[in-house]
């Protein structure tokens, strides 16, 4: 019985180090690996002390410790998976806003390039005459950012 309860402390502090590993190197929030810290903490405590978990089932009514322990996992599981569904939910929200907002800037540069693109050909044809201005490809970019505001309009 004690070899199994070294090999069990072993691996449940091996998990330990593990998560603080991963919490140091930034691969894992600390708000989501505490946790799993706790689990383990906990888990390790009964692991130390086995006749805690017949106190538990006799607390909770339960025959047996086994279905304590299970009734326990479950609720950590179902408190779990609860906590991420509500961060996915938030991220999802946030991604939808940022993906709005991206458009709506990419929109306005592409107004302001065309804007830019009309003023450049405007001053290359009072400095250079109308013939320059053509031949240097203002027409044919003012004729594209047309193009670009008359596909906006029909979309809106």
């Amino acid at each position: 019985m004690w070899k199994l309860q070294m090999i069990g402390a072993a691996i449940l502090l091996l998990g330990m180090l593990y998560i603080v590993r991963l919490v140091r190197k930034r691969k894992m929030e600390l708000k989501y690996a505490l946790p799993w810290l706790a689990v383990s903490f906990a888990a390790l405590i009964v692991d130390c002390f086995p006749k805690l978990l017949s106190v538990l089932a006799d607390l909770l009514g339960i025959a047996t410790p086994v279905n304590a322990l299970y009734l326990v996992a479950f609720l950590f599981s179902v408190c779990l998976l609860f906590a991420l569904t509500v961060i996915v939910s938030r991220q999802s929200e946030r991604i939808k806003q940022l993906v709005q907002s991206a458009a709506l800037s990419e929109e306005r540069v592409k107004r302001l390039e065309a804007e830019l693109m009309g003023k450049a050909c405007d001053m290359e044809k009072e400095m250079q005459g109308k013939e320059t201005a053509e031949s240097a490809g203002c027409m044919r970019d003012m004729q594209a950012a047309d193009d670009t505001e008359g596909m906006k309009n029909e979309r809106t």
